[in-house]
């Protein structure tokens, strides 16, 4: 009764241990998936962000240049004059970022051709109106150029923006997913761990049970075998197959001398010696009977 108990509390252990390791392992995949996701997505976020830095800067730079034109004060081409190494900056990390996304690395050349050929002009207004005065340098400005080639900055810039908006987009859903996904697998991976706990510890009542009726029966059934052998007029003495005395009943105990509590558990031939009637041998006690 107790090796089929045993053998399905085995089953329950092993069950919850694989449930615990399977749960561990879909916990540590979904961590690192989220961490991926979160990594693709902080990404985008900083392309964008670098892309609205440039037109930042572009910008300013032009607001830079203006005032000069204005004024012809030196001190307002502040921000022109730092543009270029901070644009520069920008460039280089978003070449960085966008290393393995062939759409937005194709971009860049034509944004960064785009935003020199724009300091280019600035740089030509700024001359202008350094050696020839305002006017020559308002003749340049309204020949749009400059303007032209700012729209087509914005443009380039906007259609970058919004692929990476997109992408952006997909990764926000695909991190959504698999947040839902983690906590769906770590619900059932939970309830899962309680129904083979709750298993186990069901088994393991009924195994102890089981033991407990066992050890009782086998009390019941010693008890039993001592009542009968204290009753038999003959002396009995049983030993295990080792020849170590198990039992001994009352007149066995007159004949040898020796008590059940003493004698219990030591070799027969301590207890009681059997010679051969022929050979006068000792005999092998352990298949001899009283």
């Amino acid at each position: 009764m107790n090796r089929p108990s045993i053998s399905w509390l085995l089953a329950g252990a092993v069950t919850a241990a694989l449930l615990l390791f399977l749960n561990s392992a879909v916990s540590i995949s979904s961590t690192r998936q989220l961490n991926e996701i979160a990594a693709w997505v902080g990404r985008s976020y900083q392309i964008i962000n670098n892309l609205d830095n440039i037109l930042t800067l572009t910008t300013e730079a032009e607001s830079s240049h203006r005032g000069y034109i204005i004024t012809g004060e030196d001190r307002y081409l502040e921000s022109y004059i730092s543009a270029p190494t901070r644009i520069n900056a920008k460039f280089e990390e978003l070449g960085r970022l966008t290393a393995d996304n062939p759409i937005q690395l194709a971009q860049l050349p034509d944004l960064r051709r785009r935003i020199d050929a724009r300091f280019n002009i600035l740089a030509e207004v700024i001359d202008a109106r350094r050696i020839r005065g305002f006017d020559a340098a308002q003749q340049t400005l309204l020949t749009d150029r400059g303007k032209n080639e700012m729209d087509a900055i914005r443009a380039v810039a906007s259609e970058m923006t919004s692929h990476e908006e997109n992408l952006l987009g997909e990764r926000t859903i695909k991190a959504e997913r698999s947040y839902w996904n983690a906590i769906v697998t770590e619900v059932f991976a939970a309830l899962s761990i309680t129904v083979a706990i709750i298993g186990l510890l069901f088994l393991l009542k009924k195994y102890l049970k089981n033991r407990e009726i066992s050890s009782s029966i086998i009390a019941e059934q010693a008890e039993r075998l001592r009542t009968t052998l204290s009753s038999i007029g003959d002396a009995v003495i049983s030993t295990d197959t080792d020849g170590l005395i198990t039992d001994i009943n009352t007149a066995a105990e007159s004949l040898t001398g020796w008590t059940a509590s003493d004698a219990l558990g030591r070799p027969l031939h301590k207890i009681f010696r059997i010679v051969n009637e022929s050979t006068r041998e000792p005999v092998d006690a352990r298949f001899c009977a009283l």
